[in-house]
């Protein structure tokens, strides 16, 4: 796997968020798409956790993801990022409040697409397993997308991380 799909170490003293909670996750995520036979799908991963709070996790929709959309992966993303950073958390309902985000997109011609901020719930938490193109998942029920404004998403994560920008992806002629 390459490095920048691995998490990066985050400093000692974690900043906390209005919310209280630190951040204890920021990376880039590989992801096998819906038709995809090799993890070509990619997402950005920010984690936070505070003593005594459900977690957030952000996945977020990067404009070089030349795979299925985190939209139309989110039930197959969200059981896999508890899997990985909650796995005790499975009994919980919710597991974790998980935000769909799309970063902001710039065009050489000056064009932007402005970010959006989606909070995601589902209609059942009790992970399944699925089968998809060929292949087991382990799923959540079926998704509900609730659009949550500027103010709210500061609330949860504070006002540097919404306005964060994703990390460094290698280009696409460098070994992955």
């Amino acid at each position: 796997m390459s490095e920048f799909l691995m998490p990066r170490p985050l400093p000692e003293e974690k900043p906390a968020t209005p919310s209280g909670m630190s951040k204890i996750a920021d990376y880039v995520y590989a992801y096998r798409g819906t038709w995809d036979l090799e993890p070509h799908g990619i997402c950005w991963v920010r984690v936070f956790e505070a003593e005594g709070q459900t977690p957030v996790i952000i996945m977020s929709e990067l404009p070089q993801n030349p795979s299925t959309s985190v939209t139309n992966m989110v039930e197959h993303l969200a059981p896999e990022l508890i899997q990985r950073h909650f796995p005790h958390r499975f009994e919980e309902v919710p597991p974790a409040i998980f935000l769909e985000h799309y970063v902001e997109e710039r065009t050489p011609e000056g064009r932007r697409g402005k970010a959006t901020w989606d909070r995601l719930s589902f209609h059942s938490w009790a992970p399944r397993r699925v089968w998809l193109s060929g292949r087991e998942w382990i799923a959540f029920g079926e998704s509900h997308w609730e659009h949550l404004p500027p103010p709210e998403v500061e609330a949860l994560i504070g006002r540097e991380e919404m306005h964060a920008l994703p990390p460094p992806l290698p280009l696409a002629d460098e070994e992955t």
